[in-house]
């Protein structure tokens, strides 16, 4: 029988990060562009106003900002998620460190960055996920400014990574995505 060169678990654990991670950028973007709360509340005053419906600003405010903390209570539930793989992945590697395929210098330094990164946001989304809950968070007041660069390095980070598969099954992996996706074949080496 042969072994495969990326275990089902580790494949498993990849494309779920990849699909928790778009999602968590998808929230974003539509809280930062669509969804934005001044804008909306706009949009909403302005829209019932032409049905005949008179609210004031501070109501159209506060249904844009339910709206908008809807999107931002599935960000949430994906960061745990996104946290929880991470605390996964961490035990994992310390039950079973080794690897079957060889990796270069740079690849094993992204893993490391990749991973520091990942536990920023973690732990920085977490304490505002809880900041109301315990006080002591609130003192803690760049949370979101270091949560909000953690994206943007990760983002920076996942380009590099994609960058370096590219280069990879150019030169010395040839089939390196395919095995990502099907597991490939170890060459026992």
């Amino acid at each position: 029988m042969e072994n495969k060169t990326y275990s089902r678990y580790l494949r498993l654990w990849h494309w779920l990060n990849v699909l928790v991670i778009t999602g968590l950028l998808l929230t974003v973007v539509l809280n930062s562009t669509l969804l934005h709360v001044r804008e909306n509340a706009t949009h909403i005053r302005s829209d019932l106003a032409q049905a005949g419906a008179v609210i004031t600003p501070e109501q159209a405010r506060s249904v844009a900002h339910a709206i908008s903390a809807e999107v931002w209570g599935v960000h949430r539930y994906l960061g745990y998620t996104l946290f929880g793989l991470l605390l996964f992945r961490l035990a994992a590697g310390v039950i079973r460190p080794a690897t079957k395929h060889p990796r270069g210098k740079g690849a094993k330094t992204l893993y490391v960055l990749v991973y520091f990164w990942l536990g920023v946001s973690g732990f920085t989304g977490l304490c505002m996920a809880f900041e109301d809950s315990y006080s002591w968070l609130q003192h803690f007041p760049v949370k979101r400014d270091i949560h909000q660069l953690s994206m943007y390095v990760l983002i920076v980070l996942s380009m590099v990574h994609l960058a370096g598969v590219w280069r990879a099954e150019r030169k010395d992996r040839q089939g390196i995505t395919s095995d990502m996706i099907n597991g490939g074949i170890s060459t026992g080496k």
